[in-house]
């Protein structure tokens, strides 16, 4: 009883998820194609705005300027907080250098005239002439110390280095506070100037740069939205695009003209009669592409015209072409046949 329930189900269960499928394909292909025509028209006025506002650029060097001005616009606000963080910072530190420098100067002025007692009395020879910098007054402070610690210093002037030895008036110890208040205090003003200039390099914008943004202003929807491809379509050169356009037109035109059976079924298309959904479909958008290809051929193929533009304004001529050879796939087929054959003709006289 069991089994023959599960018989009686299958087949209904199986129709209804393929037409669920197909449901949900036919909006996968139907919003597929309206991106595809949102942005084909986005890149159309694109072309148009660069063109008026005399950019010499291409499309594609163009928007590379647009997504560097993007990576540039958004840097600034962690620029600026770094910049007032580095502020912050280097007030402080500019203000223990000052320190440093005045507890150095305080513990030199303060050994200086021992070191001139110990120079007059001559028990240890110091070069206290041109002891001007930093470097210098440390030899100096160096030399005592040996001079102490060889025993060449009377013992009340061994004493007197031994007391500034152990004080806060020892020139070495200061020197040091005093060097690496200094590397701390300049490594963070070249940050400081670094992060500067970032960040006038990133509120600057040159001519070409500004034209460019103006004229992809109206793509920024495209470029924002992820439900609207989050702008991979809009990377592609127009040219490019017409040849991705002309297939999901292909695609679309057929879908249209297959709903139209379904729910129409008795009428009056003038075309061949297909159980084939997907074929039909798949089948026109390569006939709308290979109608693409022969009409950029121009005369070379059709034997006419001269060939079309594949860029600038023909973006819904050859939508629109693209549409009807995908609805009319058997008749565009038989067009192609006819081409073919007046270009395939053989040589009089074979």
């Amino acid at each position: 009883m069991n089994g023959q329930g599960a018989d009686i189900t299958r087949p209904w269960s199986l129709k209804l998820t393929a037409s669920v499928a197909n449901f949900v394909g036919f909006l996968l292909l139907s919003y597929a194609f309206m991106i595809m025509v949102m942005t084909a028209i986005a890149q159309q006025e694109v072309v148009d705005r660069m063109a008026r506002d005399d950019l010499t650029i291409g499309y594609s060097s163009a928007y590379t300027l647009v997504k560097e001005l993007d990576v540039r616009r958004r840097e600034i606000p962690s620029l600026r907080k770094r910049e007032q963080v580095l502020s912050g910072q280097i007030t402080k530190q500019q203000s223990d250098f000052r320190q440093a420098r005045e507890r150095f100067d305080l513990a030199w002025q303060s050994f200086l005239p021992l070191a001139q007692r110990i120079a007059r009395n001559g028990s240890c020879e110091l070069s206290l002439q041109g002891a001007e910098d930093l470097a210098a007054k440390r030899s100096v402070w160096s030399e005592v110390q040996e001079c102490a610690g060889a025993n060449s210093l009377s013992p009340s002037l061994a004493r007197l280095v031994g007391e500034f030895a152990n004080s806060d008036r020892n020139v070495e110890a200061a020197a040091v506070m005093l060097t690496r208040a200094a590397e701390v205090f300049t490594r963070t003003k070249e940050e400081f100037d670094a992060v500067r200039a970032q960040l006038k390099e990133a509120v600057t914008v040159n001519p070409d740069e500004e034209k460019a943004r103006g004229s992809f202003s109206e793509i920024n929807v495209l470029r924002e939205t992820w439900m609207l491809g989050g702008g991979f379509l809009v990377a592609f050169p127009p040219p490019m695009l017409q040849i991705l356009l002309a297939l999901v037109a292909g695609v679309f035109g057929a879908l249209l003209v297959t709903l139209v059976l379904i729910v129409y079924p008795r009428a009056k298309l003038d075309i061949s009669s297909t159980q084939e959904t997907w074929a039909r479909i798949g089948l026109g958008g390569l006939i709308s592409v290979g109608v693409y290809i022969v009409l950029l051929g121009g005369s070379a193929v059709l034997g006419s015209s001269p060939g079309t533009s594949a860029a600038g304004t023909n973006y819904m001529a050859f939508c629109s072409i693209g549409i009807l050879a995908g609805m009319f796939s058997d008749r565009v087929a038989g067009w192609l046949s006819e081409k073919a054959n007046a270009f395939f003709r053989p040589e009089p006289g074979q």
